[in-house]
């Protein structure tokens, strides 16, 4: 899943945060905590829950059973003008 670069940033091209997303045992995503935002602009943190918040994800499961779960990802910011 990619998560935009925001607009109107500058002085930064390339970024990576990490992302835990708690979810519900119905698959919905109820909170989402980020990392090594240090002072950055707000802006990247609204992308991040922009995009994560309203994505329905299939609930972890113990003996079948659909439990809360946590999930730990890598988001990577890259700017439209960084060298890929």
């Amino acid at each position: 899943m990619e998560v935009p670069f925001p607009k109107g940033v500058e002085g930064i091209v390339r970024l990576k945060v990490q992302v835990d997303l708690f979810i519900d045992e119905f698959g919905t995503v109820r909170r989402v905590r980020m990392e090594n935002l240090g002072n950055l602009h707000p802006a990247f943190s609204q992308a991040v829950l922009d995009t994560f918040m309203p994505v329905k994800f299939s609930p972890g499961k113990v003996d079948a059973v659909a439990v809360p779960s946590q999930l730990r990802i890598e988001v990577e910011f890259v700017a439209s003008n960084a060298d890929r």
